[in-house]
């Protein structure tokens, strides 16, 4: 087999199930695409295995527990490993591509140096290029620059080496991931600390730790079309108490001095929180007096 396709599911079966009947109708040759379920409590589980059981080159699992975007996808990676795959996509069930992507993808890892993840660069709903609050390998300064709400927070892909269309970056965004099934499995997989934001952190600094690479294929393309699962499962500002549990865990992990950097991203946590609940009724304020 050459590029397994991981998809983790929770819930948003229907979304798993057009992103998967796109695959099978684009053809997927020799490839192969494992669907986990990653304890869904509401039918995903079955109604993915009815659907797809006969299916050739689809095979649904079910992870014991929700152990979040990590351990679900870690759970799949290790059940893979009988597979034998040269190369493992690990993809959002809200994205969509094309075939030749991924031909492309498997040209490009085999001529970039030093290479740990590449991913295309990814387009939002309208075709606009997608931004990231950071591609760098996490560094306390660039976490204390995400909460200064006078800094710029967007960043947008760039050339950057002497290859070119190509951006290296150390972070390369979860929801579409490619990379060989040796060397992911020889970094760990997926740090299980986190259970749904930061995970990529991480793996950028096991990349680095490596002495691996990350690269953003300029000339390739994916749509994410941003499902509302995760807005479903928790508000904007339960999402920002979770990121910062990630970075807290992050730099508790690579920090050299990690009881001071946890110290201060609180309290910069603290202070951002405040001045968007005071930005969030001057706004209501505004508005009432219009």
């Amino acid at each position: 087999m050459k590029v397994l396709f991981l998809i983790l599911n929770y819930k948003t079966y229907q979304e798993t199930v057009k992103l998967t009947d796109e695959l099978l109708a684009n053809g997927i040759g020799d490839n192969y695409i494992l669907i986990v379920d990653n304890a869904s409590p509401n039918e995903s589980y079955q109604q993915l295995q009815s659907r797809y059981e006969h299916r050739e080159g689809v095979e649904v699992i079910l992870s014991p527990e929700n152990g979040g975007y990590a351990k679900g996808n870690n759970y799949g990676l290790r059940y893979a490993a009988k597979y034998n795959p040269e190369y493992v996509c690990i993809i959002n069930n809200d994205v969509h591509f094309t075939p030749e992507t991924i031909n492309h993808l498997c040209e490009w890892y085999e001529k970039l140096p030093n290479v740990a993840i590449i991913a295309p660069k990814q387009i939002l709903p309208g075709g606009r290029d997608a931004t990231f609050s950071s591609m760098e390998v996490p560094t306390l300064r660039s976490d204390l620059s995400w909460y200064n709400p006078f800094s710029s927070k967007r960043h947008s892909y760039t050339e950057n080496t002497e290859i070119k269309g190509v951006n290296e970056v150390g972070i390369v965004p979860g929801a579409f991931l490619f990379t060989k099934y040796s060397i992911f499995k020889e970094m760990g997989f997926f740090d299980e600390s986190t259970f749904l934001f930061c995970e990529e952190r991480f793996t950028a600094k096991e990349a680095e730790l490596a002495g691996l690479k990350n690269y953003i294929i300029l000339s390739e393309t994916y749509l994410h079309d941003h499902s509302v699962t995760i807005k479903n499962e928790a508000s904007e500002k339960k999402q920002r108490k979770m990121i910062l549990e990630g970075r807290l865990l992050y730099h508790k992990k690579y920090s050299n001095h990690p009881a001071l950097a946890c110290s201060i991203l609180k309290v910069c946590y603290t202070f951002n929180e405040l001045y968007l609940s005071l930005y969030s009724i001057a706004r209501k304020v505004k508005r009432s007096v219009q």
